[in-house]
């Protein structure tokens, strides 16, 4: 597909926003990108989100990376391994309208899950399946991050935020290598990546620089909004695609 210059904007604006969010949080690029870009070009997701949520991750870390203790979530890699290679499978067999979806309805679960939840144990099992969700999800909609954010919500102001942000970059590699070997990662998704980079280094940098004079609260309720309008876009047209 040939991206029209209103297309490119958009798109360097969305990567760009979520590079910014993702800086800040640790994660959170394929949250509020992804569902927009599959409205422009479903084969924007996973591939090129991954790619940017890579970059974005591996800044994160390396600035962060006295702070890297992985410990426990060992735990998580037993499980993120056959939850990738399976949202492998089905992303290399499913039509772009399931993507789309799926897609939404992450995001919407994602949002209520934000919304109010208690602190939730961790325990070896708990870990583990974080890790499944985690690896099918990245695989399938680039949005891995959630799952195991939510079991270490309590702790995602401390230490443990490199951690997370180590554990989504090395989490998106192994989603990139399932999706070569699927042929769903290719020559055109690296050309597109490429060409992205600056966005996603913009939206990192001014990370930086202005989340330090914006407020959280205000920040996360916005943030809820608009992945809220984007999850509700994406299922709507995913079902309007497979109905009409």
């Amino acid at each position: 597909m040939i991206f029209d210059p209103i297309d490119i904007l958009l798109i360097s604006v969305l990567i760009g926003f979520g590079s910014f969010v993702q800086a800040g949080l640790g994660f959170g690029l394929g949250i509020v990108a992804a569902p927009f870009l599959v409205l422009i070009d479903p084969s924007l997701v996973p591939s090129v989100v991954l790619s940017m949520v890579l970059l974005v991750g591996g800044l994160t870390v390396f600035q962060d990376r006295r702070l890297v203790k992985l410990g426990e979530l060992r735990w998580v890699w037993v499980g993120r391994l056959p939850g990738t290679a399976a949202g492998a499978l089905f992303i290399a067999k499913a039509p772009p309208a399931i993507l789309s979806v799926l897609l939404g309805l992450s995001v919407l679960v994602a949002v209520l899950l934000s919304l109010k939840t208690p602190t939730i144990q961790r325990t070896p099992s708990r870990l583990t399946w974080a890790g499944i969700i985690s690896g099918f999800m990245a695989a399938t909609t680039a949005m891995g991050g959630p799952p195991v954010a939510l079991i270490y919500q309590d702790r995602t102001q401390g230490h443990e935020r490199p951690n997370l942000a180590a554990d989504m970059a090395l989490g998106t590699v192994v989603a990139i290598i399932a999706l070569v070997f699927v042929d769903n990662f290719g020559q055109r998704d690296v050309i597109l990546s490429i060409f992205l980079v600056p966005a996603a280094l913009i939206g990192y940098f001014l990370a930086a620089r202005l989340l330090p004079y914006l407020s959280p609260t205000i920040l996360r309720k916005a943030l809820l909004v608009l992945c809220s309008i984007a999850g509700v876009t994406a299922v709507l047209k995913g079902v309007s695609d497979v109905w009409f």
